[in-house]
């Protein structure tokens, strides 16, 4: 982590990100009303859904903060994947209703948007690629999907801002019909966006798996701690904020339970120390056999193991 202060952050992010979508739909609506164009008024009806969505964003980040308990012993960290999915699902709404208003309605189809406009147009585009880079900063320091969602939100605000400037700028050279077709390409990117987004919080919520590359870095760690002989399986799953990981190590048959859960406990601690983001480590140990004492039906017996000829071939070593 490269800013320690990143942490307590992201409620804050979530306040300001609020804000700002507030200011813009307002913004954006009475440009597109006094302007008359068609795609300001598109991206100011989308920013007036979006700022109830990301009310859900920050209810969500404080209810993540909530110690575990009885009733939910790993945390709430997955109502992060729940606010991201209803974001995603309102983008979609949004954009198909949004595309569908550009196609249908005919009325204004000739208004020609000031030029002036323009100037309305890039300082909207300016702020929102600014909130892009500072969610995206927040979201990275703290692994936070709602966050991630909110500043890929913004990213594609701006981008739409200067799909909405092209359509004025030739609505002003002589084709009238442009700020509306702008307006349909916004929806697109908006459908775009949304279906992202709403895919990766159902993938969350369906326990997707922490990244191979994160499991294959964790099972080196491992293979490096000192008695630890090998890896037989790795898996994680995302818990929104943070990764729950379930390891099952090989260790010398002839230690002691104590010994043995000294290795645990020391294992667990070098996980922990090198990967922030893990917050739950179930560690299972097995006693080590050589290649030809039926390591395959280990790995047949135990879905989701990761192939020995996947992992990182490190010759463990003392800490």
């Amino acid at each position: 982590m490269r800013f320690e202060h990143c942490q307590k952050c992201a409620v804050q992010a979530g306040w300001a990100d609020l804000a700002g979508t507030l200011g813009q739909a307002v913004f954006r609506s009475l440009l597109g009303w006094l302007s008359g164009s068609m795609g300001l008024a598109v991206q100011g009806l989308y920013s007036v859904g979006d700022a109830l969505t990301k009310g859900i964003t920050l209810a969500s980040v404080r209810f993540a903060k909530v110690p575990p308990t009885k009733t939910f012993p790993f945390g709430t960290g997955k109502i992060l994947f729940v606010s991201s999915l209803a974001i995603g699902v309102g983008l979609l709404l949004g954009g198909a209703y949004l595309g569908l208003t550009s196609l249908v309605d005919r009325e204004g189809m000739e208004s020609v948007p000031s030029a002036l406009t323009a100037a309305g147009i890039v300082l909207s585009a300016a702020f929102s690629g600014l909130m892009s880079r500072y969610l995206g900063c927040v979201s990275a320091e703290n692994n936070n999907m709602a966050i991630k969602a909110a500043a890929w939100d913004n990213r594609i605000d701006a981008i739409s801002s200067i799909v909405v400037l092209v359509g004025v700028a030739l609505s002003n050279l002589g084709v009238p019909a442009a700020d509306h077709g702008a307006a349909f390409i916004v929806s697109l990117m908006v459908l775009r966006i949304g279906g992202s987004i709403a895919w990766d919080a159902t993938k969350g919520l369906l326990d997707v798996t922490v990244p191979r590359d994160v499991l294959a870095k964790i099972s080196r760690t491992a293979r490096m701690t000192k008695g630890v002989q090998d890896v037989k399986l790795i898996r994680g799953r995302s818990l929104g904020e943070s990764w729950e990981i379930y390891l099952h190590v090989a260790i010398d048959g002839t230690l002691t339970i104590s010994d043995v859960q000294d290795i645990v406990d020391r294992l667990k601690s070098r996980i922990q120390e090198e990967f922030s983001q893990v917050q739950h480590i179930w560690v299972i140990t097995v006693p080590h056999k050589a290649r030809d004492q039926g390591e395959a039906d280990y790995w047949a017996d135990h879905l989701f193991s990761m192939p020995r000829n996947s992992q990182p071939q490190n010759t463990p070593a003392a800490e």
